[in-house]
């Protein structure tokens, strides 16, 4: 967020060790009651953090599909707007 410099997500690239190749993911902010949820439901495509906090944050695999990471990035960008009241 440009008023707050507060990050919502982060496009990388994983080390070849975390998924046994060199890849480019999405890591972003996630409620810690969620991730259970995402990382049993999408296993294989969203992960605990790669290099974040991994209470917060998700990896998620850009092989997944575009509307389940429309819907993360809003949810990670509305977690950290700084006129959210969930924080």
């Amino acid at each position: 967020h440009s008023d707050t410099g507060r990050w919502f997500g982060i496009l990388m690239e994983v080390p070849e060790k975390f998924f046994g190749r060199r890849e480019l993911t999405l890591t972003m902010k996630c409620p810690p009651d969620l991730q259970p949820l995402l990382l049993e439901k999408y296993a294989g495509l969203v992960y605990k953090a790669y290099h974040m906090n991994k209470t917060h944050w998700i990896t998620v695999r850009l092989s997944a599909e575009r509307q389940l990471l429309e819907q993360l990035i809003r949810l990670s960008y509305d977690i950290t707007d700084k006129r959210s009241k969930t924080k």
